[in-house]
């Protein structure tokens, strides 16, 4: 298994997330990263699922905005089940997902492994949760795949 590597600015988020009470979890490219099925350096973006209520979405926007990331969505916009919220402004590069259902988020955040990266704590999704999300990603690229094949594997 690789070690943990997160930009600066990633950790930033995560730090102020977690400072805000924001239950989240890291998925995508940092966590198949954490599975030593990828590099630090194909890692494009930051992608964290959190829970689709009201009060993770407030809490999450208070967070984003004191780190001056302009988030420009409504808390009930970010609040609903199975969304993308992407902020791709300089120097943030992150995409927020929240859950398709509580009892989904529930069982993802129970199964998630916890870590502590430059005295941050994170929780990163299991490796058969990263596998299940992958699996279900509409545009099914080959890094998707190939991600899936290592996952798989180790």
């Amino acid at each position: 298994m690789a070690s943990l590597s997160i930009k600066a600015n990633d950790l930033s988020i995560i730090s102020a997330l977690n400072d805000a009470g924001v239950r989240f979890i890291v998925i995508g490219g940092v966590a198949v990263q954490y599975f030593g099925c990828r590099e630090w350096h194909d890692v494009d973006d930051l992608d964290l699922l959190i829970d689709s209520d009201l009060e993770t979405a407030k809490k999450l926007v208070g967070a984003l905005n004191g780190l001056g990331a302009s988030v420009h969505f409504s808390t009930e916009t970010i609040a609903r089940p199975a969304n993308q919220l992407q902020i791709k402004r300089a120097p943030f590069y992150t995409d927020i997902l929240t859950a398709t259902s509580d009892q989904e988020f529930e069982v993802m955040f129970s199964n998630s492994v916890e870590e502590t990266h430059q005295n941050v704590d994170i929780r990163i999704v299991s490796r058969s949760d990263l596998i299940a999300i992958k699996q279900a990603t509409i545009d099914n690229l080959d890094k998707h795949k190939k991600d899936i094949e290592c996952l798989k594997a180790v």
